[in-house]
């Protein structure tokens, strides 16, 4: 059996309803929230060499300036030493004052932050406040 430990990037959480529709993969055993939905234990039946593709949704719950990526540690539930870790982030970015306009600054002494300055936050798509994460699974030699 394998594991994937997932944490949700600061400012989000995931979504129960979407996780709910995980456990209609045949290759998935169980799927559960921790840490306040911040962080989702994927428990996988044993891996052959077929690769598992998934996507998991959050709900963005608070803006973030200069926000980090967050880890993903893929392991073997009876040898957790043997271990992949990896580590994901939003690709949509805006600065702080683009995302927040009515708690940032404006008027003739505002201007924008520069294209590579470290202000910046996870802004929400036009579907809703949520940011997909593609985790894949190519672990074929590593269970084996």
């Amino acid at each position: 059996m394998a594991v994937a430990e997932v944490e949700a990037l600061t400012g989000f959480k995931f979504d129960e309803e979407e996780m709910d529709k995980l456990t209609g993969i045949s290759d998935l055993q169980r799927v559960e929230l921790d840490h306040d939905d911040t962080k989702m234990n994927i428990y996988f039946n044993p891996l052959g060499g077929t690769p598992v593709c998934l996507s998991l949704f959050s709900d963005m719950t608070y803006h973030v300036a200069d926000q980090k990526p967050a880890q993903m540690v893929l392991f073997d539930y009876y040898n957790p030493e043997e271990q992949l870790k990896s580590s994901y982030s939003s690709k949509q970015t805006r600065s702080l004052p683009e995302t927040c306009a009515e708690c940032w600054p404006t008027g003739d002494s505002f201007s924008p932050a520069p294209t590579r300055g470290h202000s910046s936050s996870t802004t929400p798509s036009a579907q809703g406040m949520f940011a997909a994460i593609s985790v894949f699974v190519l672990w074929q030699q590593f269970l084996l």
